[in-house]
This record gives structure tokens, sequence and C-alpha cells, in this order.
């Protein structure tokens, strides 16, 4: 039974790792002179491979 747990953590982490996954960061702008506000970042992670994600977790997105 420990072999098998190990086996799926090891899975998990497998799957994990190998996703594409891209970080996409935003800045706001100030109202008046468009310039670009730095001090308050606003990042976006997307998985292009969410389907193979899900499969680990039972196929359920939201579960």
């Amino acid at each position: 039974m420990e072999a098998l747990e190990k086996h799926a953590l090891l899975n998990y982490f497998e799957q994990i790792a190998e996703a594409k996954i891209k970080k996409i960061t935003l800045f706001t702008a100030f109202p008046y002179t468009a310039a670009v506000n730095y001090s308050d970042p606003h990042s976006l992670v997307i998985i292009e491979e969410l389907d193979k994600l899900a499969k680990i977790n039972g196929g359920a997105f939201l579960n």
C-alpha cells in the first residue's frame, strides 16, 4: 500500500512538472498619464494542457 501511495504521489508531481504553463504579468496604468504602474502587478497562470492535469484529479475540474 505504501508503494502505491508513493507511486501515485510521484506520478502527480511528474504531471505537474511536465504541464505547459505560462505566467503573464499585467500592470495597471495611471488614469491621466497612462504610465505603467509597476508597483501593482497582477499575475495570471495559463495552463495549456488542462485536460492532462484534470486526469490527476479524477477528471473533474472543480473537485
